[in-house]
């Protein structure tokens, strides 16, 4: 189905491919420039909250890079206020399921920021998940080996090959913030902690303190 879909999109997702590299290679091509990276999220709230422990350390591990996160557009403000992130680019959903028109256009802000590093810490991949991740034209594309549960076991053995780097996380049933702590391993970095964040504005703050005061 993922091809289906690049095959209606025109895109040749073999031509965005550096290769299939071990772990070792990929320790290797990590040094590498990076000054942009996309941060892939198709994911609803309450998963996308769990992501966002990710960012810091990614922040960490790249100073200087820009950080661009691709969420459903009833996300972004999620991801706006956050320090780690410098610019989001927002999507909806269904049109992106539906209209190749549509997902034309996304894919052309992607490429726009000519990514250097492309992550996706989803480890029960999807279509329009794995779609955006590969057609992304990123140099390097990172992430989890994961599960079948939405996606043909065919499918995401195909697609695996067109990653860079897959980072496995062992374990049928985990915790999913022990699967973003993997994936932060996988990048070669070492987590302390994983803390979910839910970043706030000074309007937001003001909106509480308002609301608290006049409701005494």
């Amino acid at each position: 189905a993922v091809h289906r879909l690049f095959a209606v999109c025109g895109l040749d997702i073999i031509a965005f491919t550096p290769g299939y590299f071990s772990g070792d290679c990929f320790v290797v091509a990590k040094k590498l420039p990076i000054r942009n990276i996309l941060f892939v999220r198709t994911d609803t709230i309450g998963d996308a909250i769990l992501a966002s422990s990710i960012l810091p350390f990614i922040s960490n591990a790249y100073p200087g890079a820009r950080v661009t996160v691709l969420c459903q557009q009833h996300i972004a403000e999620l991801y706006e206020p956050s320090p780690y992130v410098h610019t989001v680019i927002p999507f909806d959903f269904m049109k992106a399921y539906q209209y190749d028109t549509y997902r034309r256009v996304i894919c052309a802000k992607v490429h726009a920021l000519q990514p250097d590093l492309v992550l996706n810490s989803v480890y029960s991949r999807e279509l329009l998940n794995e779609y955006f991740t590969l057609a992304s034209g990123g140099k390097q594309i990172v992430g989890m080996y994961g599960d079948t549960s939405e996606i043909a076991e065919q499918v995401r053995d195909s697609d695996n090959k067109i990653y860079t780097w897959l980072v496995p996380s062992l374990g049928q049933h985990k915790l999913e913030l022990a699967r973003h702590a993997d994936f932060v391993r996988g990048l070669g970095i070492i987590p302390d902690k994983m803390t979910p964040v839910v970043w706030t504005t000074e309007d937001d703050e003001l909106f509480a303190d308002t609301f608290f005061q006049s409701h005494n």
